[in-house]
Formats: structure tokens, sequence, C-alpha cells
């Protein structure tokens, strides 16, 4: 048995599976080699500037990251130490609007966190979350900086969440005279 399975749960189930499912075994072993290479290929690795990696994001880059989060958002303020209660209390605070309950949460991380709320550790809590590195490049992008140094507005890519239905919205259609058949009076021919 590989020593660097053997302290682990997953450890403990291999090694149990090796008395009678050897095969079993053997195939989950190599498929997690594999995985660990596949994580650290170069097509993988972050290119945001060191410089950028060291510092707090801003709260237009947390929204800007909000935007793109979806709904792993959870997993990411879980791993960035954010308690379950609170990402409870974001998503109760916002529950038809996916971003602010992100961005709530972003927030509330950077500000318990203070200095050590870092690009890095976002980076280091999206990639936890199975979330690829280049979304948290896309937030940023050096491009983006440039049009803003140069005063142009930096248009927030999130789509606009679309209004729930009024109820009479939902039933208007049943209550349209023109889509209800009409009676005809009978006709007499004496």
């Amino acid at each position: 048995m590989n020593g660097k399975f053997e302290a682990t749960a997953f450890g403990t189930f291999l090694k149990s599976l090796e008395e009678e499912f050897l095969w079993v075994a053997e195939t989950l072993k190599q498929g997690l080699v594999d995985g660990e290479k596949r994580e650290h290929t170069p097509t993988e690795t972050c290119r945001i500037p060191d410089e950028t990696l060291r510092r707090v994001p801003s709260d237009r880059e947390l929204n800007r990251l909000a935007c793109r989060l979806g709904p792993e958002w959870e997993s990411v303020l879980l791993d960035l130490g954010v308690s379950a209660a609170q990402v409870v209390r974001c998503r109760a605070d916002r529950p038809h609007d996916l971003r602010g309950q992100a961005l709530a949460g972003l927030v509330l991380w950077r500000q318990a966190s203070g200095r050590e709320a870092t690009v890095q550790r976002l980076l280091q809590s999206l990639q936890a979350a199975q979330i690829h590195p280049s979304l948290l490049e896309e937030v940023f992008r050096n491009a983006d900086y440039s049009a803003v140094a140069a005063g142009q507005q930096d248009q927030i890519i999130c789509p606009a969440p679309a209004p729930s239905p009024s109820p009479s919205a939902l039933f208007l259609p049943l209550l349209n005279t023109a889509a209800r058949p009409t009676l005809q009076p009978e006709q007499h021919n004496g």
C-alpha cells in the first residue's frame, strides 16, 4: 500500500478493499494518482500576477466574482472559513438573488479575515471547490483595469435577475375572453 494513502479515511477504505477486491482498490488508487497529475497540469495554472494575488480584493472585484460563481458560492465560502450559519443567513436574506448571496458572503469573509483575505486565498478556495482558475482570471484581467483607468465604465457582466411574475399574470391567459369559446344562441327555423 502506498504510504500517502494510509493516513486518510480513503486509505483505510482502500486497505479494506485489498483483502477481497484487490482489482477495485488498484483501480481507485490509479484513478487518484491520475487525478493528482491532472490537477497540476500547466493549463490549469493561474495567470494572475503575484502582486494581485497578494492583495485584498476590492468591492468591485468581489462583485465581479459573485457574478460568475453560481451555486458553488456556498462551498467556496465554507472553505474560506465563513461559518455555515453565516452562509445560511446570506441565502435567507436574499432568497432570489444568487449574486447578492455570494457577494454578501464574500464581503463577510473579507471583513472577518482582514489582510489575510487575499486573492491567493480566493484562488485556493475556488480550486478546493473544483472551480477552474480561469474564473478568477476573468475577474482580475489586466484589460479590465486599463479600461477603468482610461475612464471607461466597466460593465458588470451579471444578467439582471428576471422579475417574478405576479399571480395575476400567471392566470391572465386563463381569463382572456378571446381564448374562451362563446356560446351561440340556438337558432329556430320556423
